[in-house]
């Protein structure tokens, strides 16, 4: 039965996989999800593993191997493949790793916690940094390996474990098993913290960038296609990945709040979502709240707060782990400096850049370049890195170049008025899920 439990490891519907297959392919997490060091970063994806709603939790320390194993035999069952496809092609951290080897197997799986069993019981002082890493690999499974859908189907009978925030070396094990077997032991510890590769951070990306003010009113110039995704999955059908189209932007922030409103002045055509009343190369509004999600509605007139009442679709459900509202003021810090280059010519500044850019996997990249003396002057994503020089649309299919460059940049005071939702928004039952979300949105 086991065997027939294993084999069942297939992809999930499509309609659901689109959503994680977006997700699967944005590889660095949100900078509130990175945290100073292992300590840190446990305590937040800890804090986000408590906030689930519906997710049952305990301490590692509560658990025993074997317990542990049987909630990975759980979720196998309900495994989307294709994500797991997606980490191997990247060589990403997040592909299936089981007792320190890299497998997919059903039958070399089960053979491997049948030999981590063993040697346990012949070492039981090796257990509990076993079962450490094991703790690890179990939320590794159920954040990145299962789709939205079936982490909902397995709430109401899974408890897992949480993270344990000590780090254990090899040292203090040499005098409690053979070397070989300790070795064993932590090259399964290692892989299973592998998390911390990309959640654990230094103090930051870089100490160069000058941070934003907590609470800032921006008006910048939009290039590229908005939205620039649509709902075919990875890639973009209806998009126009031109760069010759641009429209106006202004932006309400507040990092105190993480809350944030971007307003544009002409979205493309977003008739994809099944309504009528979507945008169509017409004014729409990006809200984003920690707790009630993301969505794009429709304005009154073009750069207004205000929304018409004919338009609403969410982007990003209540309470999501990667995109919990506005990014924190330091965002910029957790990318790498790359330098001054000379020659930016742009809407709004000529001259001498700093660069910062992050490349997520080949060709997914994202970039912020500001002044010399740190006034922000372009950011965006796209499929390269363009530096100072003029950019150019990628191909069909590959991720849209958009970008906006700042024009007035100052720093501002909103309340949480600034940021209600439109109740528009609070009822509607339209859904353009946006790439990297992790919340299913129940209609």
């Amino acid at each position: 039965m086991m065997l027939g439990l294993l084999a069942s490891v297939v992809a999930v519907d499509a309609a659901s996989s689109s959503v994680d297959l977006r997700r699967a392919r944005s590889i660095t997490p949100a900078e509130a999800f990175k945290g100073e060091g292992h300590a840190g970063m446990v305590t937040q994806l800890n804090r986000q593993l408590e906030s689930t709603p519906g997710l049952k939790t305990k301490a590692c320390s509560e658990f025993g191997v074997d317990d542990i194993v049987n909630i990975q035999k759980s979720m196998l069952s309900k495994m989307d493949a294709t994500l797991n496809d997606i980490y191997m092609e990247s060589d990403d951290n997040r592909r299936l790793m089981v007792f320190g080897r890299e497998t997919a197997d059903p039958n070399t799986i089960l053979a491997l916690w049948q030999e981590e069993a063993a040697l346990l019981k012949e070492h039981p002082s090796l257990h509990d940094v076993a079962r450490d890493g094991k703790c690890h690999e179990a939320v590794m499974w159920w954040v990145h390996h299962l789709s939205t859908t079936s982490r909902s189907e397995l709430l109401g009978n899974m408890t897992l474990p949480l993270l344990q925030t000590t780090l254990h070396s090899r040292a203090p094990f040499w005098d409690l098993a053979p070397k070989p077997v300790v070795n064993k032991v932590m090259d399964n510890y290692k892989a299973g913290i592998g998390c911390s590769a990309c959640h654990a951070t230094a103090t930051s990306g870089n100490t160069e960038a000058t941070v934003w003010p907590s609470e800032v009113k921006y008006t910048a110039t939009g290039h590229g296609a908005f939205p620039f995704w649509d709902n075919t999955g990875p890639g973009c059908q209806y998009c126009d990945p031109s760069v010759s189209n641009s429209a106006a932007v202004e932006v309400h922030y507040s990092d105190s709040l993480r809350s944030e409103l971007l307003m544009h002045a002409s979205c493309g055509d977003m008739s994809w979502t099944g309504s009528a009343k979507a945008p169509k190369n017409s004014p729409c509004n990006h809200i984003f709240t920690p707790d009630q999600g993301a969505f794009i509605y429709t304005p009154t007139s073009a750069l207004n707060t205000e929304a018409d009442g004919e338009f609403c679709c969410r982007t990003y459900g209540a309470g999501d782990s990667q995109f919990p509202g506005a990014v924190p003021k330091n965002w910029m810090r957790s990318m790498s400096y790359g330098g001054v280059q000379s020659g930016y010519v742009g809407d709004h500044y000529s001259g001498d850049i700093k660069v910062y850019t992050s490349t997520i996997s080949p060709g997914l990249s994202f970039w912020y370049f500001e002044s010399a003396d740190g006034k922000p002057v372009d950011q965006g994503e796209g499929c390269y890195q363009p530096g100072a020089s003029t950019k150019k649309a990628c191909g069909y299919m590959m991720p849209i170049m958009v970008w906006h460059e700042f024009d007035q940049f100052e720093e501002a005071s909103w309340s949480a008025t600034d940021f209600e939702v439109p109740a528009v928004c609070k009822s509607t039952t339209i859904s353009c899920t946006a790439p990297g979300g992790d919340r299913l949105f129940s209609v």
